[in-house]
């Protein structure tokens, strides 16, 4: 059975996009788990451009015009009542570097964005799953009264809820919790609080403000580190220093993927590993 992770926010929607790059590929580099990233972003469709790879399918269809995206081929294929798992494993974008990951890119077609419902975004999921993807990410919208992110939370085995280390956008968050909560259990909800800085709220502060709910990590601000590797079209995981890999390596400890390391294994593997240096 496929577990899917639906990650959601109320404020920043390229949050979502950059926690799911980098925990996706992690987990690639990591597990031999088979991989699927869905873009149900409609308003910022970016998951084809945070994690490197082209937007649009290698199929082309006789009764379409030009490229089309994962989620415009898959409408036009449920709209023609063609649509099943098979059709499905023929319109996902293989990732070209990471082998066990696939994306279903997103539209900006505003005029199709209004005409997919409820019925659109669940057989998308149901296809998914039937296509034997061990961990299903998906990207959502701020808006909970849409479509895709609602079908997203109700179908997801975890909802990944996101904010920053500050009161304004945690209040917010914890609003939008309290609606989840009318439509899922608390124990799906999970937190992470991203861009963490000198400027945050402090850990304990922060989990008083989300008692009765996990908080799995906190992703400290790169800014500078993230944009310089967009604009170069890598990826920040796959080449940052170990260090600020490993908050990234405590969230999949967290959910489960990974065993979890303590400080003494982590010191003895360093160790471990400049005692190596010295040898050579």
């Amino acid at each position: 059975k496929s577990r899917i992770l639906a990650f959601y926010t109320t404020d920043n929607a390229f949050l979502t996009a950059d926690l799911i790059t980098q925990l996706s590929v992690l987990l690639s580099k990591k597990t031999d788990q088979k991989i699927l990233v869905v873009d149900f972003n409609t308003l910022f469709p970016v998951m084809d451009q945070f994690l490197g790879s082209k937007k649009s399918t290698d199929v082309q269809s006789e009764y379409d015009v030009g490229d089309s995206t994962s989620i415009e081929a898959i409408y036009n294929a449920i709209d023609r009542n063609i649509f099943n798992s098979d059709v499905f494993s023929k319109l996902v974008v293989h990732h070209p570097k990471y082998k066990k990951l696939d994306i279903i890119t997103g539209s900006n077609d505003l005029i199709l964005f209004e005409k997919l419902d409820e019925v659109h975004y669940r057989k998308i999921i149901e296809a998914a799953a039937e296509n034997s993807y061990n961990t299903i990410f998906i990207n959502t919208n701020p808006d909970i009264g849409l479509a895709g992110t609602l079908v997203s939370v109700e179908n997801a085995t975890d909802v990944i809820c996101l904010c920053e280390g500050n009161y304004v956008s945690m209040s917010n968050l914890l609003f939008m919790i309290s609606n989840l909560k009318k439509k899922i259990e608390p124990s799906r909800i999970k937190i992470v609080v991203m861009n963490t800085s000198g400027t945050s709220l402090d850990k304990e502060t922060i989990e008083k403000v989300f008692e009765g709910y996990k908080v799995i990590g906190y992703i400290p601000f790169f800014e500078k580190e993230k944009e310089s590797c967009l604009d170069s079209g890598k990826i920040f995981i796959s080449h940052a220093p170990e260090k600020k890999i490993l908050p990234y390596v405590k969230i999949i400890e967290n959910l489960g993927y990974i065993p979890k390391t303590s400080f003494m294994d982590r010191l003895f593997k360093k160790s471990l590993g400049e005692g190596r240096e010295r040898r050579k």
